[in-house]
C-alpha cells in the first residue's frame, strides 16, 4: 500500500523547519494509530514541504479579466476556493470567459 499524509496548515506552519526525521516520526505515529500493530514499516519515504501551498488572500470570483489588454485572465486556487478543485474550476471559468469573448 501507498499512503499520502497531509498536515493541517497550522501544524505545517509550526513544524515547517523541523528536520525530516522528526516529521517522519510524527507522521508514522499518526499513521500507526490506524494499524493493528501500531507500527509502520516503510521501504521509501518522501517528505515534501510547500511553504506556499495555500493562498493567503482569496479573490471571490473564479477568475479576473485584465482590463485594457488582449484576452488575459488570472485564475488559480486563490480564485473562488482553494485547493485543486478551486484551481480546476477557475481554469474552466477562464475557458468559458475566453469562448464568450471570441463569440
Amino acid at each position: 500500500p501507498v499512503f499520502t499524509l497531509h498536515a493541517s496548515p497550522a501544524w505545517s506552519a509550526a513544524h515547517f523547519e523541523d528536520p525530516d526525521e522528526a516529521l517522519l516520526a510524527a507522521f508514522c505515529a499518526a499513521l500507526g494509530e490506524w494499524t493493528s500493530s501500531g507500527k509502520i514499516q516503510s521501504r521509501e519515504v518522501q517528505i515534501k514541504r510547500w511553504r506556499y501551498a495555500l493562498p493567503t488572500a482569496m479573490y471571490e470570483e473564479r477568475c479576473l479579466a485584465a482590463a485594457g489588454l488582449p484576452p488575459l485572465y488570472l485564475g488559480g486556487d486563490a480564485f473562488g476556493s482553494p485547493r485543486v478543485e478551486g484551481a480546476v474550476l477557475s481554469g474552466l471559468a477562464i475557458a468559458d470567459a475566453l469562448v464568450e469573448s471570441l463569440v
